[in-house]
This record gives C-alpha cells, structure tokens and sequence, in this order.
C-alpha cells in the first residue's frame, strides 16, 4: 500500500499533446502502485531465503516498527512526458510518475506508457526536494502540533499581538490558524550546515493568524528524522 495516493501533477500540454485528464492521473499512478506491490510481495520472498529485499513494505501510521516510517512510500507527481516529433514505434502518450520511499530515501521515476498500460523505465533520482504529498503535509501538522515548545512560542506571539483568543491552559489554539507547507531547500551554507535539509526532504511550515498575519515562528520539520527546527528561518 502507498500512502498519500496523489497530490500534485503538472497537467501542461507537450506541444501537440493534449493535457492529462484525471482519469489519465490516475491510471498511471495506480500502474506504477501495482508495479511496487507486486516488487515489494517478490521481495518479501527472497527475503525469506536469503535474508534481503528490494524495497520495505508502507506501513499505516500506529503500526511502524523501529525500522520504519509512518510515511512509508509517497507519490509525489505526476507529469506529461513531452514528445517531440515521437516515431510510429515510440510510446505516443507517457507519463513520468515520481515516487518517493521513505524507508529507504530514495526517489524513483517511472515512466508509464499510458495508452498501452505499462511501465516502460524506471531509475532512481538524485532528488530529494520535489513537491510535498498531503500526507506529507499532514504528518509535518503532527510533529508540529506535539511539540510543546513550538505551542509555547506561538502562544506568547499571539498573546502580545492580541491576535488569537488562547485556550485555558494558556496555549494556543492552532485550529485557529492557517498553515501554508512546502517543501524546503537550504540556501545558505549555515543552513546546509545546521541541518540536513540539503539530502533530505523537509518541509516549511508558515503560519497566519488573524488578518493575514505571519507569525515570525516559521518551524522546519525533517520529514525523514523527525526533527523540527526554529533556528533556521530567521
């Protein structure tokens, strides 16, 4: 099973070609969730044997093991692959599907005939900073909302800008806010240094409050670790 099924998907015409319909979306990232089913089910039997496999099962969030991510394996995007002048024998119509694993950290490119159904390539991509996956968004929510110290920070901004009404318990109340997450590049050598953002796909969290007010905490979440950072977005 692939979590967070699809997201995001540049649906520009190549040239002569017309659009990818929903339709179109949707088989192509279903072809490419087949394929790694049917990888990962393969691998689990060599496994058996000889103790290896190729690819690690997703996992649901509340059943991963130590040596797994709640995230499991995300497809990211979904793109029209443009052809330029295609020969009679060339797939007319193909589709590049990336996919990110994370148990493993690697991303994939699957290239997808659509017409015929079939996977026509895959390899691994030196990439790590495509698009986020709504469960990616999600689950940089999560580690966010669990973080006590983050809840703090924000709850003493709103409380001096008079922003937002706080809860009882002298917290914030983040339902009451609007969060903008993407993905994000270090663009400094201290922030390359001070993280490991520049290999690894994290995620910028922006927060509104009010009438478009944005909250000076803007936390940077390791999607693959874990970790959040406040420091690195002054």
């Amino acid at each position: 099973m692939l979590l967070g099924f699809l997201t995001v998907s540049t649906n520009v015409a190549g040239g002569w070609q017309a659009p990818l319909s929903d339709d179109e979306i949707t088989q192509s990232a279903n072809i490419v969730i087949s394929e790694r089913s049917a990888d990962q089910s393969a691998s689990a039997r060599s496994a058996d044997s000889t103790g290896t496999h190729r690819f690690s099962r997703s996992i649901p969030p509340g059943e991963e093991t130590a040596t797994s991510h709640p995230l499991g394996t995300q497809i990211l995007l979904v793109e029209l692959k443009e052809l330029k002048n295609p020969s009679p024998d060339q797939p007319q119509r193909s589709v590049d599907v990336f996919v990110f694993d994370y148990h493993q950290g690697v991303t994939e490119l699957y290239v997808v005939d659509v017409e015929q159904g079939e996977i026509i390539t895959t390899q691994k991509v030196n990439s790590v900073h495509l698009p986020l996956a709504s469960a990616e968004i999600d689950y940089a929510h999560e580690v966010l909302l669990n973080n006590a110290s983050v809840q703090r920070r924000i709850a003493e901004e709103l409380d001096t800008h008079g922003l937002l009404p706080l809860l009882e318990s002298g917290e914030a109340d983040l339902s009451l806010l609007q969060f903008k997450v993407s993905i994000w590049v270090p663009t400094s050598q201290q922030q390359v240094g001070e993280s490991a953002c520049h290999q690894e796909r994290c995620a910028l969290v922006s927060l509104f409050a009010g009438d478009h007010f944005n909250l000076s905490v803007e936390p940077v979440i390791n999607l693959m670790s874990g970790e959040l950072y406040t420091h690195l977005i002054q």
